[in-house]
């Protein structure tokens, strides 16, 4: 299982940063985590068929992780796949999209995509992997009650992958339980103080964690003092389980 970084910046894009989106890779199929812009051009230019995608799967509705999904789905539509793609979204906004594709005259059919609302628990399982949808809540850093999700990712080989979306301001939905010596975690950096992480991130084990959606507090190539290894990760980074 492969992780790659495709998009790591916070809730703009920057100089050397595109917009929130990670693929993972497993035994030669492709899971798309969050679609910020431009994602459709980073997995173009990696040699990568959108249309060979298994799922996309979007951690919360903020514009920087679904600002590249309306660009998928026109690819979609334009080669569509062998089977249609399943998009899943934390809100029921399917319909939202299909008016923007209708917008730009290239009606979304369904042979080429199919939305699904996610919801906690076990959302996706084929023959390489499953996803569980773990619920957070970055959405009450704004004083909201939007739902949002991270995802643990099980392959079938054993490797366990924890992926934590935005988190809440005081870093109290860090999904610790999850964690554990064989996990590899990719975790945002930019909406929490490092006083309220560095506690919890010391008190749990991991196989290594990396740090995604950075702010701009950070530098490249931090390493913090926690008890495995850990990296800020940069655009295009791949990472083996």
């Amino acid at each position: 299982m492969k992780i790659i970084t495709l998009g790591t910046s916070h809730g703009d894009p920057t100089a050397s940063r595109y917009n929130s989106s990670t693929l993972l890779e497993c035994n030669g199929a492709y899971y798309l985590l969050d679609a910020g812009a431009p994602v459709a051009a980073s997995l173009i230019r990696r040699g990568i068929d959108i249309s060979s995608l298994r799922g996309i799967f979007l951690t919360h509705m903020h514009e920087d992780h679904f600002g590249g999904l309306s660009g998928l789905l026109k690819h979609l539509t334009k080669y569509p796949p062998s089977s249609p793609v399943p998009v899943y979204l934390p809100e029921d906004a399917g319909e939202a999209f299909k008016s923007l594709l209708a917008v730009s005259h290239r009606p979304l059919s369904d042979e080429a995509a199919t939305f699904k609302l996610l919801k906690k628990g076990l959302v996706y399982e084929d023959g390489n992997l499953t996803i569980e949808a773990i619920p957070t809540r970055h959405a009450e850093n704004e004083g909201r009650n939007f739902p949002s999700f991270g995802f643990s990712i099980h392959s079938k080989s054993g490797k366990h992958y924890l992926h934590t979306g935005d988190l809440k301001h005081d870093f109290s939905d860090f999904p610790g339980e999850y964690c554990t010596p064989d996990t590899v975690c990719v975790c945002e950096l930019t909406h929490y103080p490092w006083s309220c992480a560095e506690p919890v991130l010391k008190n749990i084990k991991l196989t290594r964690m990396i740090f995604s959606h950075i702010g701009n507090q950070w530098k490249s190539g931090t390493v913090f003092d926690l008890p495995y290894d850990n990296i800020i990760a940069e655009d295009g980074d791949e990472f083996k389980l």
